[in-house]
């Protein structure tokens, strides 16, 4: 049988760059969907066309011009896929998921997208095949060589000039700003690549610090879960009773139910709760607690590399090397021992690994409790399934509702004054609406994504000597607040005096003031206002 296009290279060209082009158009309708500004959208078709026109004038050869292009062909399925699973372009919080996946989260989101595995290596076929197809005497023809000369020329010195703000209308955007390049293919994957690696080399901490505390007993904890949202836990008003431990002691707790996250994946979140810029640098809870004379603690149930914690005792359960499921249950005899033995005046920081996905893998069979779940069958991404996954994650929240209620426990049967608060890194969509938003990381933000527990619990020893303190706290519940009051909050409760300290951040605190704007980081990088988001 004789294919249409058989003998006519042109049509093949055609097809071979609109293959190149294709991740490129699908993230300039999705970036032009969102709002962005419309040299946004237009600069990722265009800078992929620069490039191609570039690699013409350098290469006269056309069937070699699309085999120094093969690697980032082989990659352009891949590429279509996560732009419209994610409805947004993937950028470095997936390059970080991806590096930092351990064996049974990559199996499993592998497995999900497993009736997609088959097409990988025909889709490859086909173009490799293609590529035959061209005469290997094809050369570029004078038209092709002045219109790739042509707009080399008028995208490199229009973009130039946009991205110094000189030409209008487009200088809100310049066609070669980090933006467009972490958007555009095949830039944006190397872009992505780049940031990450960028990212492992940031360092919090190290900031000069002098800090004080009364010299009695005392124990503070800080609960940081995982990919929590504040609305799917029962004592915020979710329909299911998701909290029944934590249920139980509400009389105790003072939950807050609109605090934002710092950013809407960990890697960023996670500075936001656990340190407070001061000048040029950043004070870590950690350090300003010992600093004040409390016995510091890390213990994790997250890869050691996920935040670099400062405590002067550092355990991390999860070490990525297994494949059997790591709970967060596991972390309970540990921060038991260190209740047990590390002296009078602790400070412990407990990292959940919560309700991240694959969310299966992350309670114990007790807690299956609403059906049917993810691990019922194949799992598979689609909002037909958001059913599976609202039950899975729901389970989740069971699972964490038990660990935190089981720490509080432990922290009340030292005898000692007493303070635990819990909160979670960022949200997670559950294919909530129409923009059919799953997982977290996106681009583009979501209210689901950005609003996070916090929980304040504390004993009646302490109660008894810091009521003003509590009644502030329950105060100030029902306002709108950020991730930054949780570390001002913490050594405010605990009677922590400190070089940089900002009484206007802490929730018990007179001075505490509500932030003019919250904003949240998005993994392109941009802030946005957290109470714009849907």
């Amino acid at each position: 049988m004789k294919l249409p296009f058989a003998g006519r290279p042109r049509l093949i060209v055609a097809i071979l760059t609109l293959w190149l082009l294709a991740p490129s158009f699908m993230a300039a309708w999705y970036i032009w969907r969102q709002g962005a500004p419309i040299a946004h959208a237009l600069g990722t078709i265009g800078l992929p066309l620069l490039l191609l026109a570039v690699s013409l004038l350098l290469v006269r050869s056309l069937r070699r011009l699309f085999f120094i292009w093969l690697p980032a062909a082989f990659l352009v399925p891949i590429q279509c896929y996560l732009t419209w699973f994610f409805k947004s372009v993937p950028g470095a919080a997936f390059i970080s998921s991806v590096f930092r996946a351990g064996p049974e989260e990559f199996t499993t989101t592998l497995f999900a997208f497993a009736w997609a595995l088959p097409l990988l290596p025909l889709a490859w076929f086909v173009y490799v095949w293609l590529v035959r197809q061209l005469p290997p005497e094809l050369r570029r023809t004078r038209p092709w060589t002045k219109a790739a000369a042509a707009w080399t020329f008028f995208y490199g010195s229009f973009g130039a000039l946009t991205t110094a703000g000189i030409a209008e209308p487009t200088k809100e955007l310049g066609l070669f700003a980090p933006e467009v390049i972490a958007d555009s293919f095949p830039t944006g994957p190397l872009w992505s690549v780049a940031t990450y690696l960028d990212e492992r080399g940031v360092t919090y901490g190290g900031v000069p610090v002098t800090a004080s505390a009364p010299a009695d007993p005392a124990v503070v904890i800080l609960i940081i879960g995982e990919t929590l949202r504040a609305d799917h836990l029962g004592i915020n008003g979710y329909a299911r009773q998701t909290t029944p431990e934590l249920a139980r002691i509400q009389d105790e707790l003072i939950s807050y139910t609109n605090v934002s996250a710092g950013a809407n994946y960990t890697y960023i979140s996670m500075p936001y709760i656990v340190t407070q810029r001061v000048g040029g640098g950043r004070l870590d809870i950690s350090e300003v607690f010992k600093a004040a004379g409390f016995f510091t603690a890390w213990i994790s149930n997250q890869e050691y590399y996920v935040y670099p914690a400062l405590a002067e005792l550092r355990q991390f359960a999860n070490t990525n090397w297994r494949l059997s499921p790591h709970y967060d249950t596991e972390l309970l005899p540990q921060i038991a021992a260190c209740l047990n033995q590390c002296g009078s005046r602790q400070f412990i920081t407990v990292h959940l690994l919560g309700s991240h996905f694959p969310y299966d893998r992350r309670y114990e069979p007790k807690f299956r409790r609403f059906t049917p779940v993810l691990g019922d069958g194949p799992p598979h991404f689609s909002p037909s399934e958001r059913e599976r996954f609202v039950n899975s994650y729901d389970n989740t929240v069971l699972a964490t509702d038990y660990v935190v209620a089981q720490i509080i426990e432990q922290a009340r049967r030292t005898g000692k004054p007493a303070v635990v608060a819990f909160t979670a890194d960022h949200g997670e969509n559950l294919y909530d609406d129409e923009r059919e938003r799953i997982l977290h990381s996106g681009k583009q933000a979501t209210r689901m994504e950005a609003i996070v527990p916090l929980v304040f619990w504390a004993n009646d020893a302490w109660r008894r000597t810091h009521g003003a303190q509590w009644q502030a706290l329950a105060a100030r519940r029902s306002l709108p607040v950020a991730q930054t009051s949780v570390m001002p909050t913490l050594t405010e409760l605990a009677g922590v005096r400190y070089t940089g300290q900002d009484e206007t951040l802490s929730l018990a605190h007179p001075s505490f003031t509500v932030p003019h704007s919250r904003l949240i980081i998005q993994t392109d990088g941009k802030r946005v206002p957290v109470d714009t988001l849907r």
